[in-house]
């Protein structure tokens, strides 16, 4: 009933302190209060997100160890799942936090990395949007 109380309190205060990490804030001026309030919120989601991220890349690296033996050495069925297990963030940083930088919690293949970043997105074609007037830069 104890560890119950205590998970509960954390992912309150998780979800307090990411709300106050969440809320928009000017890039240029950040009061030093700000800072503090960005770092402890940083710290804080760290103490719930690294150990989840640590148990799920030990689940994945067990399952993977697993699909490895019963697929008789086959490296091609255990490697999607030791990738998508051990790779990824394993802490947050602020710029995280403030969503100026995504993270990964389920992890890619270098392969598919490469691919993505080599790969240019299609083109958007958007009748409503006229590129003269440029994109609002306020967030």
């Amino acid at each position: 009933m104890h560890i119950h109380t205590s998970i509960r309190s954390a992912l309150i205060a998780l979800a307090v302190t990411a709300t106050f990490a969440l809320t928009p804030a000017s890039a240029n001026a950040r009061s030093a209060a700000a800072e503090y309030g960005i770092g402890i919120s940083c710290v804080l989601v760290n103490l719930v997100y690294g150990p989840a991220k640590a148990l799920y890349a030990t689940g994945g690296g067990i399952v993977s160890g697993l699909a490895w033996v019963f697929s008789a050495g086959n490296s091609d069925v255990a490697r999607p799942i030791w990738d998508a297990s051990m790779r990824g963030d394993y802490t947050l940083a602020p710029d995280q936090l403030l969503g100026r930088r995504p993270f990964t919690f389920i992890g890619r293949s270098p392969e598919h990395l490469e691919v993505m970043e080599s790969e240019p997105l299609e083109d958007f074609e958007d009748e409503e949007f006229d590129e003269d007037e440029g994109v609002d830069e306020g967030f």
